[in-house]
Protein backbone atom coordinates (compact mmCIF):
# COMPACT_ATOMS: atom_id res chain seq x y z
CA UNK A 1 0.00 0.00 0.00
CA UNK A 2 1.41 3.89 -1.10
CA UNK A 3 2.27 5.19 1.96
CA UNK A 4 -0.47 7.80 2.67
CA UNK A 5 -0.21 10.61 4.37
CA UNK A 6 -3.05 11.67 7.11
CA UNK A 7 -2.73 15.61 5.72
CA UNK A 8 -3.85 17.33 2.56
CA UNK A 9 -2.70 20.72 1.41
CA UNK A 10 -5.43 20.69 -1.41
CA UNK A 11 -9.12 21.02 -0.58
CA UNK A 12 -10.42 19.83 -3.72
CA UNK A 13 -8.30 16.08 -3.35
CA UNK A 14 -9.08 15.49 0.41
CA UNK A 15 -11.42 12.47 2.06
CA UNK A 16 -13.54 13.14 4.51
CA UNK A 17 -11.47 11.59 7.32
CA UNK A 18 -7.82 13.12 6.24
CA UNK A 19 -6.86 15.95 8.66
CA UNK A 20 -6.43 19.47 6.63
CA UNK A 21 -3.15 21.71 7.71
CA UNK A 22 -4.11 25.46 7.82
CA UNK A 23 -1.28 27.39 6.19
CA UNK A 24 -2.12 30.56 6.84
CA UNK A 25 0.60 32.95 6.89
CA UNK A 26 0.94 35.69 9.34
CA UNK A 27 2.94 38.14 11.50
CA UNK A 28 5.19 36.75 14.01
CA UNK A 29 5.57 39.48 17.31
CA UNK A 30 8.60 40.44 16.29
CA UNK A 31 7.56 42.24 12.84
CA UNK A 32 4.49 43.89 14.72
CA UNK A 33 6.54 45.08 17.83
CA UNK A 34 8.78 46.62 14.95
CA UNK A 35 6.16 48.39 13.16
CA UNK A 36 4.58 49.56 16.57
CA UNK A 37 7.67 51.21 17.67
CA UNK A 38 8.49 53.19 14.27
CA UNK A 39 4.52 53.95 14.39
CA UNK A 40 4.99 55.29 18.10
CA UNK A 41 8.50 57.29 16.98
CA UNK A 42 6.59 59.16 14.11
CA UNK A 43 3.52 59.83 16.27
CA UNK A 44 6.06 61.27 18.93
CA UNK A 45 7.83 63.23 16.43
CA UNK A 46 4.91 64.64 14.74
CA UNK A 47 3.23 65.53 19.15
CA UNK A 48 6.50 67.34 19.63
CA UNK A 49 6.25 69.65 16.26
CA UNK A 50 2.88 70.16 17.34
CA UNK A 51 3.33 71.07 20.52
CA UNK A 52 5.10 74.66 19.11
CA UNK A 53 2.44 75.41 16.85
CA UNK A 54 -0.12 75.15 19.81
CA UNK A 55 2.26 77.41 21.84
CA UNK A 56 2.31 80.27 19.22
CA UNK A 57 -1.49 79.51 18.15
CA UNK A 58 -1.77 80.37 21.78
CA UNK A 59 -0.17 83.39 22.14
CA UNK A 60 -2.15 84.35 19.33
CA UNK A 61 -5.38 84.17 21.14
CA UNK A 62 -4.03 85.78 23.71
CA UNK A 63 -3.08 89.03 22.44
CA UNK A 64 -5.85 89.06 20.01
CA UNK A 65 -8.57 88.71 23.47
CA UNK A 66 -6.35 91.43 24.91
CA UNK A 67 -6.36 94.38 21.89
CA UNK A 68 -9.98 93.05 21.50
CA UNK A 69 -10.67 94.00 25.21
CA UNK A 70 -9.20 97.03 25.33
CA UNK A 71 -10.81 98.26 22.26
CA UNK A 72 -13.69 97.57 23.97
CA UNK A 73 -12.41 99.72 26.57
CA UNK A 74 -11.46 102.65 24.25
CA UNK A 75 -15.04 102.47 22.42
CA UNK A 76 -16.85 102.42 25.62
CA UNK A 77 -15.37 105.77 27.25
CA UNK A 78 -16.02 107.27 23.45
CA UNK A 79 -19.94 106.06 23.32
CA UNK A 80 -20.25 106.66 27.35
CA UNK A 81 -18.41 109.96 26.95
CA UNK A 82 -16.67 108.53 30.49
CA UNK A 83 -13.19 107.94 31.40
CA UNK A 84 -12.58 104.22 31.85
CA UNK A 85 -9.27 103.13 34.29
CA UNK A 86 -7.83 100.13 32.72
CA UNK A 87 -5.99 97.84 35.67
CA UNK A 88 -3.82 95.47 34.85
CA UNK A 89 -3.12 92.98 38.15
CA UNK A 90 -0.65 90.77 37.17
CA UNK A 91 -1.11 89.07 40.29
CA UNK A 92 -3.86 87.85 39.91
CA UNK A 93 -3.57 87.73 36.33
CA UNK A 94 -6.26 89.42 35.15
CA UNK A 95 -7.00 93.07 34.30
CA UNK A 96 -10.35 95.41 34.92
CA UNK A 97 -12.07 98.22 33.74
CA UNK A 98 -13.82 100.52 35.35
CA UNK A 99 -15.76 103.69 34.73
CA UNK A 100 -15.50 105.45 38.03
CA UNK A 101 -18.15 104.02 39.80
CA UNK A 102 -18.13 100.31 39.26
CA UNK A 103 -16.14 97.52 37.83
CA UNK A 104 -17.79 96.82 34.28
CA UNK A 105 -15.64 94.07 32.85
CA UNK A 106 -13.62 91.81 34.44
CA UNK A 107 -11.09 89.23 32.41
CA UNK A 108 -8.50 86.71 34.02
CA UNK A 109 -5.93 85.15 31.20
CA UNK A 110 -3.58 82.60 31.86
CA UNK A 111 -0.49 82.37 34.26
CA UNK A 112 1.83 81.47 31.12
CA UNK A 113 1.54 85.16 30.56
CA UNK A 114 3.83 87.55 32.64
CA UNK A 115 2.45 91.14 32.05
CA UNK A 116 5.04 93.77 33.60
CA UNK A 117 5.39 97.55 33.67
CA UNK A 118 7.95 98.85 30.63
CA UNK A 119 7.93 102.70 30.16
CA UNK A 120 4.17 102.87 31.46
CA UNK A 121 2.61 101.69 35.05
CA UNK A 122 0.05 98.56 34.73
CA UNK A 123 -2.78 101.36 35.64
CA UNK A 124 -3.89 103.81 32.36
CA UNK A 125 -7.23 105.60 30.95
CA UNK A 126 -9.10 106.03 28.59
CA UNK A 127 -10.26 109.45 27.92
CA UNK A 128 -13.82 110.18 26.87
CA UNK A 129 -12.47 111.39 23.44
CA UNK A 130 -10.77 107.97 23.33
CA UNK A 131 -7.17 108.95 23.43
CA UNK A 132 -4.89 107.49 26.19
CA UNK A 133 -3.74 109.55 29.06
CA UNK A 134 -0.27 107.73 29.09
CA UNK A 135 1.83 105.92 26.44
CA UNK A 136 5.29 103.78 26.35
CA UNK A 137 4.70 99.71 26.49
CA UNK A 138 4.17 97.01 28.85
CA UNK A 139 6.55 93.87 28.70
CA UNK A 140 4.66 90.68 28.08
CA UNK A 141 6.48 87.50 28.65
CA UNK A 142 5.23 84.06 27.71
CA UNK A 143 6.68 80.80 27.36
CA UNK A 144 8.31 81.28 24.16
CA UNK A 145 8.89 85.02 23.47
CA UNK A 146 8.63 88.26 25.05
CA UNK A 147 6.28 90.86 23.55
CA UNK A 148 5.89 94.95 24.25
CA UNK A 149 2.84 95.80 23.72
CA UNK A 150 3.11 99.68 22.76
CA UNK A 151 0.79 102.69 23.40
CA UNK A 152 1.21 105.05 20.79
CA UNK A 153 1.21 109.07 21.66
CA UNK A 154 -2.09 110.81 20.54
CA UNK A 155 -5.04 108.77 19.73
CA UNK A 156 -4.82 105.81 21.66
CA UNK A 157 -3.56 103.48 19.45
CA UNK A 158 -1.54 100.39 20.55
CA UNK A 159 0.00 97.36 18.78
CA UNK A 160 2.29 94.43 19.71
CA UNK A 161 5.54 93.57 18.62
CA UNK A 162 7.77 90.79 19.76
CA UNK A 163 11.73 91.32 20.93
Amino acid sequence: MSDRRNTCFNRRHCDGGERRINLQSGFTLIESLIVWSVFSVILFITAISMQHQFEEYDNQAFFAKLEGDLLYAQQYAIVNQTTVSVYLLPDEHEYIFSNGRNIFFRQKYSEDYFITSGTMPLHFKFLNTGKINRFGYLQIKSSLKQYKFVFQIGRGRFYVEAY
